[in-house]
């Protein structure tokens, strides 16, 4: 009995075979290299969105709130930004509520204060609200708000008796001050100007 073998096309199935584990592993390779390429652009645009939020944040604490305190009109403060910020007071556009948000706790904020001034979300009902540009050009709005103000308690010199001076945004001076303070919560988000999806927030709290 003779015994016939046949073996056509076994080397045929074996490239085929191999042909077809090497696209997979191309495949899985590819995917991962994609998959990875977004995840960095997401976390560049994330950080690019958190960055304008920390620059918005010296804005507000180190250049608006000042010029309240000191008692420039809301008018007087816009004019001193770049037309380009884009920036308005929102909450009411004479700044009432946002002075009253500087010196009184929640309850007694003025009845020109929008309903939702105690909303977390600084992009409801802001204070201010204003544009910064990017490193590459992109364009963010930074929204602000403070939704919390607690009077801090007078600091008192270690005699007992009053602090001298004028309070911390004047040059100088010798009048008595009773040292009172105010602590607040401020909430600030920065988010692309064309996408509101990519977006930082930051909770503050700041002592004035």
């Amino acid at each position: 009995m003779k015994i016939i073998r046949n073996e056509r096309g076994v080397a045929l199935v074996t490239a085929l075979l191999i042909t077809m584990i090497s696209l997979v592993i191309v495949i899985g390779v590819l995917y991962m290299v994609i998959q990875n390429t977004r995840m960095t652009g997401t976390q560049k645009v994330y950080r690019n969105a958190v960055e304008a939020s920390y620059g918005g944040t010296d804005v507000v604490l180190k250049e608006v709130l000042p010029r309240f305190f000191i008692g420039e009109s809301t008018a007087d403060i816009l004019a001193a930004f770049p037309e380009d910020m884009n920036m308005e007071f929102t909450s009411n556009i004479d700044g009432t509520c946002f002075r009253d948000k500087l010196n009184k706790i929640p309850g007694q904020w003025n009845l020109n204060c929008p309903a939702e001034s105690t909303n977390m979300d600084p992009r409801i009902a802001p204070d201010v609200r204003f544009e910064v540009r990017g490193t590459s050009n992109q364009r963010f709005v930074v929204f602000s708000k403070i939704v919390d103000t607690s009077p801090g308690t007078p600091y008192i010199n270690p005699e007992g008796t009053e602090l001298l001076g004028l309070g911390v945004t004047a040059s100088s001076g010798s009048g008595a001050s009773k040292g009172k303070h105010y602590v607040y919560r401020v909430e600030v988000a920065g988010q692309l100007l064309d996408n509101a999806g990519e977006r930082g927030h930051l909770s503050v709290l700041y002592e004035y």
